[in-house]
């Protein structure tokens, strides 16, 4: 009966996991996720292009609070851990492609064809900002 019991369990287990891995399924918020992921590419630029992390400008998360609270675009709290791990673990050639296809679901875009955009991340369907209008 114990054998039976800890076989359920254990079933159970994998069954709740990302992929079979013993990790539980991501529900990382923008505010937990966005330091870490600026963080990760300014190592990325460091390691990769010998870029000091002083000499970059990066405004990701600020350009993505932005379009974030304006409801321009939305973020999938559940791509988030994968898209992080993608990141810290990628390659030089990864980061040179932006190669990090878990990444690609976890910003998407609310404004319609024709609507107000500040970036091409606001657009639905993968539309361009074309001069502030998707």
């Amino acid at each position: 009966m114990r054998a039976v019991v800890a076989a359920v369990l254990a079933v159970g287990a994998l069954v709740g996991c990302e992929g079979g891995s013993v990790f539980p399924p991501s529900d990382m918020s923008f505010e937990a996720f966005c330091p870490a992921w600026q963080a990760t590419i300014a190592a990325q630029y460091q390691r990769c292009n010998r870029v000091p992390p002083a000499a970059l400008n990066l405004n990701a998360c600020a350009s993505h609070e932005a379009a974030l609270s304006a409801g321009r675009q939305r973020f999938d709290r559940s791509a988030a851990a994968g898209c992080l791990r993608q990141w810290q673990q990628g390659t030089c050639a990864q980061f040179h492609a932006f190669g990090f296809p878990t990444c690609d679901v976890l910003f998407r875009g609310r404004v319609g064809e024709g609507g107000a955009c500040v970036a091409t991340d606001d657009c639905e369907y993968n539309l361009s900002c074309d001069q502030q209008a998707c």
